[in-house]
């Protein structure tokens, strides 16, 4: 026998050997995925293979947030980093050939740092109105430079297979130094179908597209480096992903590197990436948020009460009134508030946690469910103002949401320091919107607007409007509410309610608006 030769036995044991690995190599190649899956790039391509036709649909309202982190070089030189931020708060109408969207525009003020867990200042809120057709081509009216990406991105109207591709112009409104000089920039860009795949559970379509920035004005010598930059040269590589069910834009990362110049030579090149998501938000029940803030601030009591003769203006049961004037379809009948449609009488009556109720074709405040009798305070509807004149607090439905208007408050002149007979209007006021924060939906964000009367330099005013809102901001934080749901803006004197000309008219301007919005969320 040679040292090769092998025993029958021999040959038995390594054959069950060779069994045992090739069932353990299986055995491996099971698991591969499991422990794979869930750790996969979410912009990763997709694999479908089935023809599909990209297209606009109507769907519920929805907010989307655009987050930019840019290294920022100038004239060459790196100085850091750069996060800009932009959310809409959108509800789309389904017309005949085209889907209406209206909303607000929240700009967030440029930073060189990462806020996302602070208050955060606002640049601008802007509200918006525009059309997008089933191929995602738009039309804005009163432009006012958002959405800055349009016609973005543009469908073709035939079925596509992963890895056809096709061409669309779109635009961009470009502000490199957000210093307010906007270009709008035209775009060619070339897209890529890369199929159909899963996002956090729901079946979404990817593209891949990209575009060349390639700008260069007409030349105008003598001219220094500020205004509108003269010429742009980069590149986007876009990763999209859309909802299979609508077409509405689920995620997109915009990776960038573009170069900006001026006349005298002066350059700015950003270097990184724009984040674009979006959410539906359920529309919070308006009607329970106004009751229970009335309740906060002892606006109503715990049992029902009649209206008393007398009582013009006064809703039963409640240390508040209803101003008939900024209530659409109330009459004053001099006891109670009789509602439009309704005999005199029949009253409102406001219980413990009772939501206010009313009739078919009554005035009732919107509860975000758009039924009949609801306001549609987006389509303009005028929501009923309910005054609380021993906290000197008004609470009104507004399209953004539900607002508290603070009046006169009070703080050291000039100055953003509030005075300590504040402070139980304060604690009031924080206990509320914890009460509220805790059972609303989407973890709504909180905007805080600080206003002053016109008795100064309108530079002074809006530097102090401002501070006066980050201080109120600051002490709502102190008293439990998290910072990150706070975004605050200064108005100066610029939206006034009254006459400035008289006292009591100025100290109605010197407030403080606080609304809970509707679909801006803090996640």
């Amino acid at each position: 026998m040679t040292m090769f030769d092998t025993t029958p036995m021999q040959k038995k044991v390594g054959l069950q050997c060779f069994v045992k690995s090739l069932w353990f190599l299986m055995f491996l190649w099971f698991l591969v995925p499991l422990f794979s899956q869930d750790q996969t790039d979410p912009l990763a391509p997709g694999s479908g293979s089935t023809a599909v036709v990209l297209r606009q649909a109507f769907s519920g309202p929805y907010t989307m947030v655009e987050r930019s982190d840019w290294a920022r070089y100038d004239n060459g030189t790196y100085i850091g980093h750069v996060y800009r931020e932009v959310r809409y708060q959108l509800r789309p109408v389904q017309e005949s050939a085209v889907i209406r969207y209206n909303g607000m525009v929240y700009v967030f003020e440029e930073t060189l740092r990462d806020l996302q867990k602070s208050a955060r200042s606002l640049d601008d809120i802007i509200p918006v109105e525009f059309t997008l057709t089933p191929a995602g081509v738009i039309n804005i009216k009163h432009d006012s430079g958002y959405p800055a990406l349009r016609n973005f991105p543009q469908f073709v109207d035939k079925p596509l297979l992963p890895g056809d591709r096709w061409v669309g112009q779109g635009q961009r409104i470009v502000d490199p130094r957000n210093d307010g000089n906007r270009v709008n920039l035209p775009i060619v860009v070339e897209y890529v179908f890369q199929g159909t795949e899963l996002y956090k559970g729901e079946p979404v379509y990817r593209i891949r597209a990209q575009y060349a920035t390639r700008y260069k004005a007409v030349s105008r010598s003598g001219k220094s480096g500020t205004g509108a930059f003269t010429e742009a040269s980069g590149k986007h590589v876009v990763d999209i992903l859309l909802r299979t069910s609508d077409g509405r834009l689920v995620l997109m990362r915009d990776n960038l590197d573009e170069t900006f110049t001026w006349n005298d030579g002066s350059s700015v090149r950003y270097k990184g990436f724009t984040l674009t998501f979006s959410e539906g938000f359920l529309p919070y029940d308006r009607g329970t948020v106004v009751a229970q803030l009335e309740r906060q601030f002892g606006g109503s009591k715990d049992t029902a009460e009649t209206g008393r003769s007398g009582d013009t203006g006064t809703v039963a049961g409640a240390g508040g009134t209803v101003r008939p004037e900024a209530t659409a379809g109330v009459s004053n009948t001099g006891s109670g508030i009789a509602m439009a449609g309704t005999s005199g009488d029949e009253r409102i009556t406001r219980a413990g946690s009772e939501v206010p109720q009313a009739g078919t074709g009554d005035f009732q405040l919107d509860q975000g469910q758009g039924g009949a009798g609801a306001v549609d305070p987006i389509a303009g509807g005028a929501g009923a103002v309910l005054d609380i004149p021993d906290q000197n607090i008004e609470i009104a439905n507004v399209p953004e949401g539900v607002k508290l208007t603070i009046r006169d408050i009070r703080f050291v002149a000039d100055s953003d320091q509030i005075l300590p007979a504040e402070r139980g209007r304060l604690d009031l006021i924080a206990q509320a919107l914890k009460s509220i924060l805790q059972s609303a939906p989407n973890k709504p964000m909180i905007l805080v607007e600080g206003h002053t009367a016109a008795v100064g330099k309108p530079a002074g005013e809006q530097e102090l409007s401002v501070m006066r809102a980050k201080k109120i901001v600051d002490e709502l934080v102190v008293r439990g509410i998290p910072a990150d749901r706070f975004m605050y803006k200064g108005w100066g004197s610029t939206k006034p309610i009254a006459d400035n000309s008289t006292e009591a008219g100025r100290a109605k301007n010197r407030r403080v608006e606080i609304t809970i919005l509707e679909g801006v969320s803090a996640n």
